[in-house]
Protein backbone atom coordinates (compact mmCIF):
# COMPACT_ATOMS: atom_id res chain seq x y z
CA UNK A 1 0.00 0.00 0.00
CA UNK A 2 1.78 3.41 -1.03
CA UNK A 3 1.61 6.49 1.03
CA UNK A 4 -0.84 8.49 -0.45
CA UNK A 5 -3.33 5.10 0.05
CA UNK A 6 -2.78 4.93 3.74
CA UNK A 7 -2.87 8.83 3.90
CA UNK A 8 -6.65 8.51 2.54
CA UNK A 9 -7.67 6.38 4.48
CA UNK A 10 -6.55 7.37 7.86
CA UNK A 11 -8.52 10.72 6.62
CA UNK A 12 -11.28 8.96 5.91
CA UNK A 13 -11.07 7.33 10.01
CA UNK A 14 -10.79 10.90 11.20
CA UNK A 15 -14.04 12.06 8.84
CA UNK A 16 -15.75 9.39 10.00
CA UNK A 17 -14.70 10.06 13.66
CA UNK A 18 -15.80 13.71 13.62
CA UNK A 19 -18.85 12.75 12.14
CA UNK A 20 -19.35 10.70 15.43
CA UNK A 21 -18.65 13.36 17.77
CA UNK A 22 -20.60 16.27 16.03
CA UNK A 23 -23.66 13.68 15.57
CA UNK A 24 -25.49 11.38 16.86
CA UNK A 25 -25.33 8.38 14.47
CA UNK A 26 -26.23 4.95 13.80
CA UNK A 27 -23.69 2.85 12.56
CA UNK A 28 -25.26 -0.44 10.40
CA UNK A 29 -22.73 -3.17 9.51
CA UNK A 30 -22.73 -5.09 6.32
CA UNK A 31 -20.89 -8.91 5.66
CA UNK A 32 -17.70 -6.51 4.50
CA UNK A 33 -17.07 -5.67 7.88
CA UNK A 34 -16.42 -9.58 8.63
CA UNK A 35 -14.86 -10.60 5.20
CA UNK A 36 -11.31 -8.90 7.10
CA UNK A 37 -11.89 -12.31 9.69
CA UNK A 38 -11.99 -14.74 7.00
CA UNK A 39 -16.06 -14.90 6.81
CA UNK A 40 -17.51 -16.21 3.79
CA UNK A 41 -20.02 -14.40 1.63
CA UNK A 42 -23.39 -15.26 0.75
CA UNK A 43 -22.11 -17.37 -2.26
CA UNK A 44 -18.99 -18.92 -0.26
CA UNK A 45 -21.63 -20.08 2.23
CA UNK A 46 -23.99 -21.64 0.14
CA UNK A 47 -21.74 -23.25 -1.58
CA UNK A 48 -20.23 -25.25 1.29
CA UNK A 49 -23.67 -26.10 2.64
CA UNK A 50 -24.93 -27.41 -1.06
CA UNK A 51 -24.05 -30.77 -2.34
CA UNK A 52 -22.09 -29.20 -5.56
CA UNK A 53 -19.70 -26.79 -2.97
CA UNK A 54 -19.13 -24.82 -6.02
CA UNK A 55 -19.10 -21.19 -5.89
CA UNK A 56 -18.99 -20.62 -9.97
CA UNK A 57 -21.97 -23.20 -9.88
CA UNK A 58 -23.74 -20.96 -7.42
CA UNK A 59 -23.04 -17.64 -9.57
CA UNK A 60 -24.06 -19.58 -12.74
CA UNK A 61 -27.38 -20.27 -11.23
CA UNK A 62 -27.81 -16.74 -9.76
CA UNK A 63 -27.98 -15.58 -12.93
CA UNK A 64 -30.00 -17.81 -14.19
CA UNK A 65 -32.27 -16.45 -12.10
CA UNK A 66 -31.86 -18.49 -9.18
CA UNK A 67 -31.81 -15.98 -6.25
CA UNK A 68 -29.50 -16.76 -3.08
CA UNK A 69 -31.75 -17.19 -0.88
CA UNK A 70 -33.88 -19.55 -2.87
CA UNK A 71 -30.33 -21.99 -2.94
CA UNK A 72 -30.12 -22.09 0.66
CA UNK A 73 -33.59 -22.94 0.66
CA UNK A 74 -32.68 -25.88 -1.75
CA UNK A 75 -29.79 -26.59 0.53
CA UNK A 76 -31.57 -26.49 3.72
CA UNK A 77 -34.64 -28.97 2.04
CA UNK A 78 -31.78 -31.34 0.12
CA UNK A 79 -29.91 -31.49 3.74
CA UNK A 80 -33.23 -32.05 5.87
CA UNK A 81 -35.24 -34.10 3.41
CA UNK A 82 -38.73 -34.94 3.71
CA UNK A 83 -39.61 -35.46 7.33
CA UNK A 84 -37.12 -32.82 9.28
CA UNK A 85 -37.13 -33.65 13.28
CA UNK A 86 -35.39 -32.09 15.41
CA UNK A 87 -32.10 -34.10 14.67
CA UNK A 88 -31.84 -33.04 11.50
CA UNK A 89 -32.53 -29.33 12.32
CA UNK A 90 -29.76 -29.67 14.86
CA UNK A 91 -26.93 -31.18 12.30
CA UNK A 92 -28.19 -28.27 10.37
CA UNK A 93 -27.42 -25.54 12.56
CA UNK A 94 -24.41 -26.82 13.17
CA UNK A 95 -23.47 -27.52 9.72
CA UNK A 96 -24.05 -23.87 9.57
CA UNK A 97 -22.12 -22.80 12.31
CA UNK A 98 -19.18 -24.97 10.69
CA UNK A 99 -19.64 -23.09 7.80
CA UNK A 100 -19.48 -20.14 8.68
CA UNK A 101 -16.53 -19.72 11.65
CA UNK A 102 -14.35 -22.57 9.47
CA UNK A 103 -11.60 -19.82 8.37
CA UNK A 104 -11.84 -17.85 11.27
CA UNK A 105 -10.71 -20.40 13.28
CA UNK A 106 -7.88 -21.44 11.20
CA UNK A 107 -7.34 -17.10 10.81
CA UNK A 108 -6.88 -17.21 14.91
CA UNK A 109 -4.59 -20.09 14.91
CA UNK A 110 -2.26 -18.99 12.15
CA UNK A 111 -1.52 -16.34 15.39
CA UNK A 112 -0.36 -18.66 17.63
CA UNK A 113 -3.62 -17.95 19.04
CA UNK A 114 -5.65 -20.98 20.99
CA UNK A 115 -9.13 -20.61 20.00
CA UNK A 116 -11.20 -22.35 22.53
CA UNK A 117 -9.18 -20.99 24.92
CA UNK A 118 -9.29 -17.23 24.40
CA UNK A 119 -12.73 -16.74 22.70
CA UNK A 120 -14.82 -19.83 24.76
CA UNK A 121 -14.71 -17.61 28.23
CA UNK A 122 -14.92 -14.35 26.71
CA UNK A 123 -18.45 -13.54 26.44
CA UNK A 124 -19.87 -15.04 30.15
CA UNK A 125 -20.93 -12.28 32.48
CA UNK A 126 -17.47 -11.26 34.27
CA UNK A 127 -15.15 -11.94 31.39
CA UNK A 128 -12.16 -9.39 31.27
CA UNK A 129 -10.69 -7.83 28.65
CA UNK A 130 -8.07 -9.68 26.39
CA UNK A 131 -5.30 -7.40 25.02
CA UNK A 132 -4.26 -10.59 22.94
CA UNK A 133 -7.55 -10.86 21.35
CA UNK A 134 -7.92 -7.23 20.93
CA UNK A 135 -4.10 -6.63 19.43
CA UNK A 136 -5.76 -9.63 17.05
CA UNK A 137 -8.56 -7.77 16.17
CA UNK A 138 -6.76 -4.28 15.66
CA UNK A 139 -3.93 -6.36 12.93
CA UNK A 140 -6.74 -8.13 11.37
CA UNK A 141 -9.76 -5.86 11.22
CA UNK A 142 -8.43 -2.51 11.58
CA UNK A 143 -12.32 -1.78 10.48
CA UNK A 144 -14.46 -3.82 12.79
CA UNK A 145 -11.91 -2.27 16.06
CA UNK A 146 -12.44 1.13 15.19
CA UNK A 147 -15.84 0.70 15.46
CA UNK A 148 -15.96 -1.34 18.43
CA UNK A 149 -13.75 1.96 19.79
CA UNK A 150 -16.01 4.49 18.66
CA UNK A 151 -18.36 2.72 21.21
CA UNK A 152 -16.95 4.26 24.30
CA UNK A 153 -18.55 7.03 26.40
CA UNK A 154 -17.18 10.34 25.64
CA UNK A 155 -16.31 12.48 28.32
CA UNK A 156 -19.42 14.25 28.44
CA UNK A 157 -20.84 10.42 30.01
CA UNK A 158 -22.76 10.29 26.30
CA UNK A 159 -22.01 7.10 24.09
CA UNK A 160 -20.48 8.13 20.92
CA UNK A 161 -22.73 5.90 18.52
CA UNK A 162 -26.41 5.77 19.50
CA UNK A 163 -27.13 2.02 18.00
CA UNK A 164 -25.23 -0.11 15.57
CA UNK A 165 -27.31 -2.43 13.50
CA UNK A 166 -25.78 -5.60 11.22
CA UNK A 167 -27.47 -8.48 9.47
CA UNK A 168 -24.51 -10.34 9.60
CA UNK A 169 -25.02 -14.06 11.28
CA UNK A 170 -21.41 -13.80 13.50
CA UNK A 171 -20.81 -12.69 16.83
CA UNK A 172 -17.40 -10.93 15.63
CA UNK A 173 -18.70 -7.64 17.17
CA UNK A 174 -19.48 -8.90 20.53
CA UNK A 175 -16.11 -10.25 20.99
CA UNK A 176 -14.07 -7.57 19.96
CA UNK A 177 -15.81 -5.47 22.15
CA UNK A 178 -15.21 -7.69 25.31
CA UNK A 179 -11.73 -7.76 24.06
CA UNK A 180 -11.27 -4.28 24.18
CA UNK A 181 -13.84 -3.24 26.84
CA UNK A 182 -13.78 -6.47 29.65
CA UNK A 183 -16.78 -6.16 31.43
CA UNK A 184 -19.17 -4.72 31.50
CA UNK A 185 -18.86 -4.74 27.67
CA UNK A 186 -19.92 -1.73 25.70
CA UNK A 187 -22.58 -3.65 23.30
CA UNK A 188 -25.87 -4.49 24.49
CA UNK A 189 -27.02 -7.76 22.21
CA UNK A 190 -30.51 -8.01 21.03
CA UNK A 191 -31.74 -10.53 18.60
CA UNK A 192 -35.54 -10.40 19.12
CA UNK A 193 -38.06 -7.55 19.58
CA UNK A 194 -38.60 -9.23 23.82
CA UNK A 195 -35.26 -8.09 24.20
CA UNK A 196 -34.73 -4.73 25.93
CA UNK A 197 -32.27 -2.34 25.86
CA UNK A 198 -29.58 -1.25 28.63
CA UNK A 199 -28.83 1.83 30.13
CA UNK A 200 -25.35 2.67 29.63
CA UNK A 201 -25.13 0.54 26.78
CA UNK A 202 -25.11 0.76 22.96
CA UNK A 203 -27.43 -1.65 21.30
CA UNK A 204 -26.71 -3.88 19.04
CA UNK A 205 -29.24 -5.14 17.11
CA UNK A 206 -28.69 -8.34 15.13
CA UNK A 207 -31.79 -8.15 12.48
CA UNK A 208 -31.48 -11.61 11.22
CA UNK A 209 -30.32 -13.38 14.39
CA UNK A 210 -26.80 -14.73 15.12
CA UNK A 211 -24.66 -17.76 15.79
CA UNK A 212 -21.84 -18.24 18.46
CA UNK A 213 -19.06 -20.02 17.28
CA UNK A 214 -19.31 -22.84 20.16
CA UNK A 215 -22.64 -24.71 19.77
CA UNK A 216 -22.82 -26.33 23.52
CA UNK A 217 -21.21 -23.90 25.74
CA UNK A 218 -24.06 -20.95 25.87
CA UNK A 219 -26.77 -22.01 23.72
CA UNK A 220 -28.84 -19.23 25.24
CA UNK A 221 -26.86 -16.54 24.32
CA UNK A 222 -27.55 -17.42 20.66
CA UNK A 223 -30.32 -16.53 18.40
CA UNK A 224 -30.17 -19.70 16.55
CA UNK A 225 -34.08 -19.48 16.66
CA UNK A 226 -34.00 -15.96 14.67
CA UNK A 227 -31.80 -16.79 11.27
CA UNK A 228 -32.99 -15.46 8.77
CA UNK A 229 -31.19 -16.90 5.48
CA UNK A 230 -34.10 -19.01 3.34
CA UNK A 231 -36.10 -17.93 0.91
CA UNK A 232 -39.10 -18.38 3.17
CA UNK A 233 -37.60 -16.65 5.99
CA UNK A 234 -36.26 -13.52 3.72
CA UNK A 235 -40.11 -13.71 2.37
CA UNK A 236 -41.81 -13.95 5.80
CA UNK A 237 -39.75 -11.06 7.31
CA UNK A 238 -39.97 -8.88 4.41
CA UNK A 239 -43.75 -9.45 4.13
CA UNK A 240 -44.27 -8.61 7.65
CA UNK A 241 -44.49 -4.50 7.70
CA UNK A 242 -44.16 -4.40 11.42
CA UNK A 243 -41.74 -7.20 11.63
CA UNK A 244 -39.02 -5.85 14.47
CA UNK A 245 -36.20 -5.91 12.17
CA UNK A 246 -37.99 -3.62 9.50
CA UNK A 247 -39.32 -1.41 12.51
CA UNK A 248 -35.99 -1.54 14.07
CA UNK A 249 -34.28 0.20 10.94
CA UNK A 250 -37.06 2.19 10.06
CA UNK A 251 -36.34 4.03 13.32
CA UNK A 252 -32.78 4.18 12.70
CA UNK A 253 -32.75 5.60 9.52
CA UNK A 254 -35.74 8.38 10.91
CA UNK A 255 -34.27 9.29 14.26
CA UNK A 256 -30.18 9.82 13.19
CA UNK A 257 -27.76 9.83 10.40
CA UNK A 258 -26.64 6.17 9.64
CA UNK A 259 -23.70 5.40 8.25
CA UNK A 260 -23.28 1.89 6.10
CA UNK A 261 -20.27 0.19 6.76
CA UNK A 262 -19.81 -3.07 4.74
CA UNK A 263 -22.89 -2.80 2.76
CA UNK A 264 -23.27 -4.00 -0.45
CA UNK A 265 -26.99 -2.45 -0.50
CA UNK A 266 -28.59 -5.36 -2.00
CA UNK A 267 -30.69 -6.45 0.77
CA UNK A 268 -34.64 -5.48 0.31
CA UNK A 269 -35.01 -4.91 4.00
CA UNK A 270 -32.13 -1.92 3.74
CA UNK A 271 -33.36 -0.71 -0.10
CA UNK A 272 -37.42 -0.96 1.41
CA UNK A 273 -36.68 1.21 4.30
CA UNK A 274 -34.67 3.55 3.15
CA UNK A 275 -37.38 4.05 0.29
CA UNK A 276 -39.51 4.46 3.44
CA UNK A 277 -37.72 6.93 5.08
CA UNK A 278 -37.25 9.10 2.13
CA UNK A 279 -41.20 8.83 1.30
CA UNK A 280 -41.47 9.95 4.93
CA UNK A 281 -39.19 12.91 4.62
CA UNK A 282 -40.63 14.25 1.52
Amino acid sequence: MSQQDKRMIEQSWSRLYKTVDDFDIALFAGAGLSKANAMPDWAELIARLSTHHSVDTVWKLKNAGIALPTQLSLAQSTFLGDGPGNDKQTQWTELLRESLYRDFRLQFSEKRLDFEELLMPMLRSKALASPEVAEFFRTTNRALHEIVKMCAVRKDGMARIISVLTTNLDSLIQYCDRACHGSPRMLRTIERASKSTHAGKVPLYHLHGYLLPFPKTEPMREAADRLILTEQEYIARTDQPYHWAATILHWALVGSPVVFIGCSMEDELCRRALYRTRAQRI
